[in-house]
């Protein structure tokens, strides 16, 4: 009988779960065998972060560059990408090893794929008709983790004018105080998170005082 080391088990499982998480991503295997995630020789946590960092590159995934914008990926032959930023830059290719320093991953429901895929007029009719959706959407782009400068940022001017900002600002901030769906960051009440599970209202309450704790706790520190 032959006794498989324990981190031998344990690698086997995290590339099951990687297998069945990007079933029919083109590059699947091919990223496991290069980020060595088999390979008992290799840190298991550097080849974990080695492994989604390539993993989010694939024909049809969204991607951001500073100086282009959004693209999406249009080809991956090899070690390859054709990337189409649209009336922006056009058609570009660039090697994996650069894209994965040079680009940023955009899941399809970020808003910056919104801005740049769906029509101005649609998108705003969506926004001002469903201030949760927008909220969400939002929020889960910058991590979730956001705060209404942001928020703003994102919506005026390319999207409401300043006018509308007014009157959708102010039902969504109730939104923010009132539906369970939403919290505070612990350290900072300013940053709105999405929860992933509805708070009770005893939940929200000590997570907005624990925000303040620490917001009163800075201020005794600069005073």
């Amino acid at each position: 009988l032959t006794v498989e080391p324990k981190d031998t088990w344990a690698r086997k499982e995290i590339v099951d779960c990687f297998r069945g998480k990007y079933e029919g991503h083109s590059h699947l295997e091919d990223y496991i065998r290069s980020s060595n995630l088999t390979a008992n020789y290799r840190n298991v946590f550097e080849a974990i972060n080695d492994f989604e960092k390539h993993i989010a590159f694939d024909k049809g995934c969204f991607v951001f560059h500073r100086s282009w914008g959004v693209g999406i990926i249009r080809k991956l032959t090899n070690d390859t990408l054709t990337i189409n930023f649209g009336k922006a830059a056009g058609i570009k290719e660039m090697k994996l090893s650069m894209a994965v320093t040079a680009l940023k991953p955009l899941a399809k429901d970020h808003i910056w794929v919104l801005k740049a895929t769906k029509q101005k007029a649609e998108l705003a009719e969506k926004i001002k008709k469903d201030k949760v959706w927008a909220l969400k959407t939002i929020i889960k782009s910058y991590d979730n983790l956001c705060d209404f400068k942001k928020i703003k940022a994102e919506l005026v001017p390319g999207i409401l004018t300043a006018g509308e900002w007014t009157s959708w600002n102010s039902a969504a901030k109730k939104i923010l105080e009132s539906d369970a769906q939403f919290g505070v960051s612990p350290t900072d009440i300013n940053m709105y998170t999405v929860r992933d599970h509805e708070l009770s209202a005893e939940e929200k309450l000590s997570n907005e005082f624990k925000a303040q704790k620490q917001f009163f706790a800075r201020v005794d520190i600069l005073m």
